[in-house]
Order: C-alpha cells, then structure tokens, then sequence
C-alpha cells in the first residue's frame, strides 16, 4: 500500500481505449494518498501518486493504455475517514471510444462518440 500505515480503498476502472484518466480527490478529513497501478497487487510499480494534506483537495493524471487500472485512496498513521472522488476517462478527438453507458467514460472537449465508417468503430467527434 504504497509504504503507509493506515487503511485503503480500491477502485478498479475500466479503460477500454488508450485515453487520460484524472481522479480527484477531495473533502478529506484526513491526510490521504492516492495512487493508481496496473496490477493491484501490493509490491507492483505505481503509474502515478499524489499525497495531500487534511482536507486538502487535488489530482492525479495519467495517460494510459487500453486495460483496468487500480486506483487505491491510501490514508496515513491509521487515518481514515471521509471523502469524495471524481474519476474521468477522457478520449482525445479522433481518438477510438466507447458508446455505453458508463459516464466517466467520455470524449475531451464535450465531442460525441459516433461511429466512423472509415474506420469501422467509434471515434470522438
């Protein structure tokens, strides 16, 4: 768990496509760590990590190839308590996406997702 000392919680998201993945984190009462992995298993490398402070807020942002990603809220000295998390899959213009019905999963810029006939598949539009 990232070297600390207090509960976790884990977050497995989908990632379909090769897109940016943002979680926010935010209205903690306590010092919080978040980080996210491949694998969710404990001794593997970290994508990316971010700590912060008691009711502190902020985000991690990762780039990241098709494939589940494991996002774990991670707290400190025994520490837990309270939270909110925001999680976004975003797919650039042009880029392949998904049409279904999972709404953190979206196009950048308020595009659709529409089928191209070039293509054979969806892409943001």
């Amino acid at each position: 768990n990232s070297g600390e000392s207090g509960p976790e919680h884990v977050y497995r998201i989908e990632v379909p496509y090769a897109a940016r993945v943002t979680a926010r984190l935010y209205d903690t009462n306590f010092t919080s760590n978040l980080y996210l992995r491949s694998i969710c298993e404990a001794m593997t490398p970290e994508i990316g990590c971010r700590i912060f402070g008691s009711g502190s807020a902020g985000q991690l942002v990762a780039t990241q190839p098709a494939g589940d990603l494991f996002l774990f809220v991670d707290s400190m000295s025994g520490q837990m308590g309270e939270y909110k998390l925001d999680v976004e899959v975003l797919y650039a213009q042009g880029d392949r996406c998904t049409q279904d019905e999972r709404t953190y999963i979206k196009c950048a810029d308020n595009r659709a997702c529409q089928f191209n006939l070039q293509r054979g598949y969806p892409i943001c539009q």
